[in-house]
């Protein structure tokens, strides 16, 4: 199972256009290497897209991070917020 997916919108013809969501299984992704993987898909990310976060422990110091770094730069909410499975949408303003 991949780790990575795109999610993308049909265009016109049925053309494929940007992704407009990055989902991301953080549970495939070793600990230490889940914060190099979420900020490299960010910086991919283009105004309107999102990064949707499958995680296995609340994403809490994710957030605060976010808060500090991307103030008034992203849009932070939750589909699901446990007990075994969160899953976080931050979205690119």
């Amino acid at each position: 199972m991949s780790t990575i997916a795109e999610v993308r919108d049909a265009g016109i013809d049925g053309q494929a256009v940007l992704p407009v969501t990055v989902e991301m299984d953080m549970r495939e992704i070793p600990l230490l290497k889940r914060l190099d993987a979420i900020l490299a898909a960010w910086k991919k990310l283009e105004a309107g897209q999102s990064l949707r976060l499958v995680n296995d422990r609340a994403p809490k110091p994710l957030e605060v991070m976010f808060r500090a770094t991307e103030n008034g730069r992203h849009q932070w909410s939750y589909e699901k917020q446990g007990p075994t499975v969160w899953v976080a949408r931050i979205t690119k303003l």
